[in-house]
């Protein structure tokens, strides 16, 4: 394709305010370091996430690094979005996410955006926001279980930076029922009419369930 062709197939809404805070939102989650760049180790590690091989992420490190410094800056980060390849269009903020995998990696990464912000107590003291919290604010009737109506509903609450990012319009309940159940561990089950345990799903995040998904992303 011409540079012509593809400014002509270019999105025309990456500078609004709602997609620039989910540009700088997941530049900063795969900023591990802080620094204001990506390095071909923080890009691994985000992209094997995703389901990608080592063999994979040099080419993508390639491909994002557009002045071959050996190093990826927001301005490289957004021009490699905007030029949209399969893989930059799966991991794009701005459009819709359909694979329940991909969203659960994002989902993880509004989490750990929204543990960067701090909480009041009754008191006013703040403190630091925890896994704990977030699966508390998500619990809504306190009983330590989250069932799929309450992780939608809390996920969709969410807010983030003054913004709500997982809405019905980036993500539908269809796909977010498939991140739960991607959440939801099978658990040994007796069976009385085969006589055996087996694996079951009891459609409910418990505490350790969640403390795992947030662990392991």
């Amino acid at each position: 394709k011409s540079v012509s062709s593809l400014f002509l197939i270019m999105p025309t809404d990456y500078n609004t305010q709602e997609n620039v805070d989910k540009l700088q939102r997941i530049f900063a989650t795969w900023d591990k370091s802080g620094d204001g760049e990506i390095s071909k180790s923080e890009l691994k590690i985000a992209l094997v996430k995703l389901g990608m091989k080592s063999p994979d992420v040099e080419k993508i490190f390639n491909d994002m690094d557009f002045n071959k410094d050996g190093r990826i800056i927001y301005s490289e980060f957004v021009r490699w979005l905007k030029l949209g390849d399969a893989v930059a269009s799966n991991v794009d903020p701005t459009k819709k996410t359909t694979s329940p995998d991909v969203a659960a990696e994002k989902i993880w990464d509004i989490l750990q955006q929204k543990k960067l912000e701090t909480m009041k107590d009754a008191k006013g003291n703040e403190s630091d926001i925890k896994d704990k919290d977030l699966f508390m604010f998500i619990d809504a009737n306190g009983n330590g279980e989250v069932g799929i109506s309450e992780f939608i509903a809390g996920l969709r609450h969410l807010q983030v930076d003054g913004t709500y990012p997982i809405s019905e319009n980036d993500y539908t309940d269809g796909l977010l029922h498939e991140v739960f159940d991607l959440i939801d561990q099978a658990k040994k089950k007796w069976n009385k009419l085969t006589g055996k345990k087996e694996d079951v799903k009891d459609h409910a995040l418990t505490w350790k369930e969640f403390q795992k998904f947030m662990a392991e992303k």
